[in-house]
């Protein structure tokens, strides 16, 4: 009976590099009555592909964050303008009427009866300056500026990088989609071909059990995986400031490693080049300056001038606060370089390790299978191998895209993240075949 069951179909399974920025799992096509009981109610005609320059584009221009940036920007240069305008003089026009009607008293003492009126129209030029005041209040609305300036540059590197990691969710959750798909057509053509066996007497009616039951589980994580992908759509929506009912879908058809910054570039150097660059302590230090100014001299003796010792004290201390921010704001980007040299060192090292599993676990299948054309295999080694392979293509495609999403954080840690992102590095790495 065993020998009879050799005739049952063997699949290959294998893992395809492709061209772009993104590793898909080549996927065989299955029948619509397979996956179609699984992924019905999910489907939606709104479907825009997007790749990761256009999402990296729609972020630097659409994102909220930015624009409530930009207006910030545009409220401290107005605020600049209106302290520079305190040296300017003021036309002050304006019109007068008076009119008296009776008795009224002439300069001797005599009591007259008298009616008269008379009108004045004209303006006045008035000047009237604060020196010490609009010196200072120039001075600190310009750091104030710079400052702004840094902010905006600073929320851009932020939403360039949140668009980046939302962009490799998406595209993982759609490859892990392919693999489930995958892993399902197969388990279901393997529980037919176990079903006919079963009706000819020469299949044991518990394998056949065993099978339905792994292709009922792919069932339950192909559901899980399209409403993940589904979120990680609804969340880059967000990000881009798009239409969250329109689902975005990635256009890149792989997930392969690539890089912004080197993993072995000594840490040290790294952190250097993060104090140097961050836009954050550029807007610090920006913001310390502006409060030195109102520390400054000023022209007017006592409330709100000198001896004014309760102004100077209040001054002395919105200075030391902005000192201890920028403290805190570089003690924290090191923190972010730290963390992230780690994080992505960490990957490089897991995307070795699971495509050596993926290897292994594909050699494991073949093999499998070889023992079941000798008439020794069981078809339960047939189903733990499958479950390996799938398991270990998952673990594949998420460590490619958690290394991609590192490398982008890293590059933010260290400043090298431009508001279009930094693609043009990127490295491949050739994919296991079976």
């Amino acid at each position: 009976m065993s020998c009879r069951l050799l005739n049952l179909r063997v699949f290959s399974l294998r893992v395809v590099p492709l061209c772009a920025s993104a590793l898909l799992i080549y996927v065989p096509a299955a029948s619509p009555a397979q996956v179609s009981g699984s992924s019905s109610g999910v489907a939606t005609n709104n479907v825009y592909p997007i790749d990761l320059p256009t999402a990296l584009r729609l972020a630097n221009a659409q994102n909220l964050d930015i624009q409530i940036a930009r207006e910030r920007l545009k409220e401290a240069k107005a605020n600049h303008e209106s302290a520079v305008e305190l040296f300017l003089p003021w036309v002050a026009p304006g019109a007068v009427y008076r009119r008296h009607e009776n008795r009224i008293q002439d300069v001797v003492g005599n009591i007259l009866d008298a009616d008269k009126q008379s009108y004045t129209v004209g303006g006045a030029l008035t000047a009237q300056m604060d020196l010490g005041d609009a010196v200072y209040k120039s001075l600190a609305a310009k750091q104030l500026v710079n400052a702004a300036d840094h902010a905006l540059e600073s929320q851009r590197q932020d939403s360039t990088l949140a668009a980046a990691q939302g962009y490799y969710d998406l595209a993982k959750a759609k490859a892990i989609v392919e693999v489930v798909k995958e892993a399902l057509s197969i388990s279901q053509d393997y529980q037919k071909q176990l079903h006919d066996a079963v009706g000819a007497g020469i299949a044991f009616k518990g394998d056949e059990l065993r099978v339905q039951t792994q292709t009922e589980r792919y069932q339950t994580a192909l559901r899980q995986a399209l409403e993940q992908q589904r979120v990680a759509a609804a969340r880059l929506a967000q990000i881009l400031h798009l239409d969250s009912a329109v689902e975005l879908v990635p256009q890149d058809t792989d997930l392969v490693p690539l890089t912004l910054v080197e993993t072995n570039a000594p840490l040290d150097s790294l952190v250097q080049q993060a104090l140097r660059s961050r836009p954050e302590l550029k807007q610090s230090q920006a913001l310390v300056s502006a409060a030195h100014y109102f520390v400054g001299l000023g022209w007017r003796i006592g409330p709100g001038g000198l001896f004014d010792f309760s102004r100077v004290r209040a001054s002395k201390a919105r200075l030391e606060t902005a000192r201890l921010s920028g403290a805190k704001v570089q003690d924290e980007i090191t923190r972010q370089v730290v963390e992230s040299h780690a994080r992505a060192q960490s990957l490089l090292d897991q995307i070795t390790t699971t495509k050596q599993n993926l290897a292994t676990a594909s050699e494991t299948l073949r093999l499998t299978r070889e023992r079941k054309q000798f008439g020794v295999g069981a078809v339960l080694e047939d189903i733990q191998a499958q479950q390996e392979l799938t398991r270990a293509r998952s673990d594949y495609l998420n460590a490619v895209a958690e290394f991609n999403k590192a490398q982008y954080g890293l590059a933010k840690a260290v400043g090298e993240l431009s508001e279009t992102g930094k693609t043009d590095n990127n490295t491949r790495t050739s994919i296991p075949r079976e």
